[in-house]
Order: C-alpha cells, then structure tokens, then sequence
C-alpha cells in the first residue's frame, strides 16, 4: 500500500515519535509512506529537526506542504489552510495514494472536502478542537478515554471505531551495559549511590512538571539528599522561564538536572523511578518507552493510565495533581528497593506483551485495509 499521513506540523512530543515508529513498522513490511506535513514545529530546535530526519532515514519520503504553522490569527490560519487543499489533492492523486491517516485533527476536512475515505487518529483527549476536525470513515483511538469521547462526539457505530494502543519500538526493551550506564552517569556527575527520578517530555503546564518538584520539595531531607531529578525536555521560552523558576521557588537546584530533549535510551537506562505527571494526556509513548527500559513508572491517573498500569503491581497511579499523594508514592520507592525491582520487572513484561510497535502496526493495517475493501 502507498499511504499519506497528514500531519500538519512535526510536533517535538510522542505524537511524532509514534508517527516514526508506525511509519517504520509499515516501511519494514513493504508499504510505502509518504508524511504530509510543514515541518518541524520549531525549526530552530535541534531536537525537533532530527525527528524528521529520522523519518527520512528510515525511509519516510516527506511531501511539504505549506500547512499553517504557529499562525494565531484564526482567518490567517483558515485561509492557508484552504489554499494547501487543491496541493495535497494533487500530491494525492500523483502519488496514487491508497490510504490517508490523519493524525492532526484539524486537517481531517481535506479528505472530506475532497471526497476520499480516511482513517484519522486523535492523540490526546479533552481537545477545543475547531469545525475542521470531521468525521472519518474510520478512527483509530490510543485508550479508552479517547475512544468514549470519539464515539459521543462523532456518533460513530462499533465497525467505524478501533482501540488501538501505542506501541513503541522494542529498541527500548534492550539492556544497556552496565559500563554505558555508568558512563553516563559520570557525565554529568551522579553518584552510583543516588536514585535517579526522571522525566521526559515537552515542557508545558499540562505535562505537570510542577506537581513533580512540588512532590519532590516536601522531602524530607534525609530522602531529597538520596535522589537526582532528571529532567529531559523542551519547549518554547515561556515554559522553559516557568520550569527554571519552580526549581528555584523549591529550593530544588542542587538536585536537579535539566537537559534538551535527545534519545532518551540512554536517560531511562540509568532512571530509577519514572513519572508522569500529567494533567492531560492520550496514551503517552513516554511511559511505554520508559517500562521497557526498566524503570518503575508512576504517573498521574488520566487518560490511558488504567490502560497502562495496574496500580501497585505493574506501576502506580495517584490522583492527578495530588502533590502529597505523588511524594508518598516516591517516599516509598525510593525507600524499599525490593518493592521498586519488583513492580519494574512485572512493568517491563506487561509492556513486552501489549505495548510494542508490531503489535500496533499489524493491528493498524488491518484498519486500513478494512477502509480500502
């Protein structure tokens, strides 16, 4: 199959990260994908110019399209989003497409507009999404969250609706060398005694950054001075300004280490104890990525988190926001090392069986060809 995903923008979060991995699995299975999109969100990030190269070294062929990208005027936005119609059109019909898979919801009225049968996934629940988010032939949704909020938004029946979860690459899954782990804990100078909590993720209020080192801040001190926090991730000025001042307003700079988004491999390999913190999510790649890895993963109990874990046995869930909750949670692990071993070995297996990205591919071409038949 040739298959076009639209994707108006190469966001610097798990959204593209899924988009490579799916693209990946289909390329190694003889398809061909074609990825629709401006670009990188932000063309000056390093980290975010990679992701499409990565997409072109496994051998995504990219197709630019002039899609809008941080344009705030909504008549400017509409406007260049209805002069990319008649290009992706034309794209479409030159490249003879046999499979579009929407994965911005706001470009799902192009195929509608121009008549063609669509498969669309929607990453994240709870969206203001505009009019230009229509309905698909067939929706792919990542939790039970999202598959809720899509059947009452669309109406959609059982054979027009498909649950998938996000799998990542089973890369994840190998064991680093006890020397490569070592190495970078050396790097940036962390004592093989210290616990290491870690996250990864755009830097934005809704990934709850600040209800960690809230968490964190209420230590006591005896256990603060046991832990590092790792922190891996980026995002735009404003954000980054709002993290450097809550690691100061809680007295967290000596414990914690920021840096830009990269290959987090090599991060999860030396974490101990992964969090999510989010207020808002969809099913993140991030926790998936992390299991694998073998870290204990605890995240905050929105959407996807009863898909992911089995609280208390293969990873743990609190309340979302619940500082005091979080740090009775992080208490504990950092504390009872047999318990923490255990809950990341059980973690690690559960993610093995459900969460890898063949199972999501084989599982998503079945979609497709549903739609195309």
């Amino acid at each position: 199959m040739k298959i076009a995903i639209l994707a108006r923008v190469l966001f610097l979060s798990g959204v593209t990260t899924h988009i490579i991995d799916l693209s990946k699995e289909l390329i190694e299975r003889g398809h061909e994908v074609f990825v629709f999109t401006s670009g990188p969100e932000f063309a000056e990030s390093e980290a975010n110019v990679n992701l499409l190269n990565r997409l072109e070294v496994i051998g995504a062929q990219i197709v630019k399209i002039d899609f809008p990208n941080n344009i705030k005027n909504k008549l400017l936005y509409g406007l260049k989003m209805l002069k990319s119609v008649p290009v992706v059109h034309r794209k479409l019909v030159d490249l003879k497409i046999d499979v579009i898979h929407v994965h911005t919801p706001a470009l799902s009225f192009i195929p509608v507009l121009l008549r063609k049968k669509y498969v669309k996934t929607i990453h994240i629940a709870d969206l203001s999404l505009s009019i230009l988010n229509r309905r698909a032939t067939h929706e792919i949704t990542i939790s039970r969250e999202t598959y809720k909020e899509a059947q009452q938004k669309f109406n959609y029946n059982e054979d027009e609706l498909t649950l998938i979860f996000n799998g990542v690459d089973k890369r994840f899954s190998k064991q680093s060398p006890k020397e490569n782990n070592l190495k970078t804990r050396n790097v940036y100078k962390i004592n093989s005694d210290k616990i290491i909590i870690g996250i990864v993720g755009s830097i934005q209020y809704r990934k709850g950054h600040d209800v960690l080192l809230k968490a964190i801040s209420k230590f006591p001190s005896d256990i603060k001075n046991k832990v590092i926090l790792v922190i891996l991730g980026e995002g735009n000025k404003k954000d980054e300004k709002w993290l450097s001042n809550l690691v100061t307003e809680n007295f967290l700079e000596n414990i914690v280490i920021k840096l830009p988004f990269q290959d987090p491999k090599p991060f999860y390999d030396i974490i101990d104890i992964f969090v999510l913190p989010s207020r808002l999510e969809g099913f993140p790649l991030v926790a998936i990525e992390a299991f694998l890895s073998g870290c204990c993963v605890v995240r905050s109990n929105v959407e996807g988190a009863y898909d992911q874990i089995d609280d208390g046995k293969t990873g743990f869930l609190f309340q979302n926001e619940n500082v005091d909750e979080l740090k009775n949670i992080l208490e504990k692990l950092t504390i009872d090392d047999k318990l923490r071993m255990e809950v990341t070995n059980n973690g690690r297996e559960f993610a093995l069986q459900n969460f890898t990205s063949d199972i999501m591919a084989e599982k998503t071409i079945e979609v497709y060809q549903k739609v195309i038949n």
